[in-house]
């Protein structure tokens, strides 16, 4: 009913097709140049996807440090969260 509403015409089926082709072109970007550099990110062709992805935040930390605070907190070592 959404669907209608809302003018989407895409089946189901082509909705998770899109999203797994926009999945696979990010992590294929990645791992490419321009993903090492954060540039010419691709562009879904998914109705559904945010433009510029879902961001919680910013941090100028280093990656192995957030990733070390990570573990801490996955672990339990973190007292008080």
């Amino acid at each position: 009913m959404h669907r209608r509403l809302s003018g989407d015409d895409w089946t189901l089926d082509q909705h998770l097709l899109a999203i797994v082709a926009d999945r696979l072109a990010v992590a294929n970007w990645q791992r490419s140049k321009d993903g090492q550099k954060g540039t010419r990110r691709p562009k879904p062709i998914s109705p559904l996807a945010k433009p510029g992805g879902l961001r919680y935040g910013k941090t100028e930390r280093d990656p192995d440090e957030v990733k070390a605070v990570l573990q801490r907190y996955r672990t339990g070592q973190m007292a008080g969260g």
